[in-house]
């Protein structure tokens, strides 16, 4: 397992360096631009059009985040925090969800990390199925005119079920972070602003839970990226039947 070396020779004070000001940054983008995206979806006098700048901002920031989970720092990386079902299992078997004495990671921990690509996912398809909206009036979306009015329906459905989905997900995601931050005494928010996170006994590299082998992590990464693909296929597919 790739754990932090000479675990004997850091004093249990020292802080490690573990997200960069670019993704702090990202990150409370995303929180601002999401809460910004659900205010102008359900305010009735705020123009749909801000709605929809607040989606095209919202694409470059969560594309960006794609690209940082495919080239950036290890704790970011889709490949160190992707794990396998049978290792999310054994985490959630020992109980390590509410121990104290649990592991601790330096970035997600196995569950987190399936949170993390369960609302990157959401954001995704939140996003695509709105690029192809329109009110008929005064709105089209980019992608509005490859759909005819029975297709722009169905999506207008599915993108206010991808949005509920994701706002239950984000909820679930902050009580997590509450529950690890002043409950499990893991400091994910503390680490969040300062960029900083104290070293313990128990704390392990990100990079794996129990030596999973990269063949496992491809594995893993593949059926994600099926699970991406395949509702675009399918949302892709209705369309050109309809059309």
């Amino acid at each position: 397992m790739n754990s932090i070396d000479n675990k004997n020779t850091i004093p249990e004070t020292q802080k490690i360096y573990i997200w960069s000001t670019t993704v702090r940054i990202i990150h409370f983008l995303l929180v601002i631009n999401i809460i910004t995206m659900f205010i102008t979806q359900e305010a009735e006098f705020i123009p749909i059009e801000y709605h929809a700048i607040s989606g095209y901002f919202l694409s470059g920031l969560i594309l960006f985040r794609i690209l940082i989970g495919l080239l950036g720092q290890s704790q970011l990386k889709f490949i160190n925090f992707i794990y396998s079902p049978l290792a999310v299992f054994r985490y959630v078997k020992d109980n390590q969800v509410l121990r104290k004495d649990n592991k601790r990671y330096l970035g997600h921990n196995p569950i987190g990390g399936v949170g993390i690509i369960l609302l990157i996912l959401l954001i995704f398809m939140a996003i695509f199925t709105g690029l192809f909206l329109s009110d008929d009036l005064f709105f089209e979306a980019p992608l509005s005119s490859f759909a005819n009015n029975q297709a722009v329906e169905i999506l207008k459905e599915l993108h206010e079920i991808f949005a509920n989905f994701l706002l239950v997900a984000i909820t679930i995601h902050i009580l997590g972070v509450l529950y690890d931050q002043f409950i499990l005494k893991d400091p994910i928010i503390t680490s969040m602003i300062t960029g900083y996170k104290p070293y313990n006994q128990n704390a392990v590299d990100i990079q794996s839970i129990e030596e999973e082998s990269l063949l496992i992590k491809l594995k893993t990464s593949f059926f994600f990226f099926i699970a991406f693909s395949v509702p675009i296929y399918w949302i892709i597919s209705t369309i050109l039947n309809l059309v």
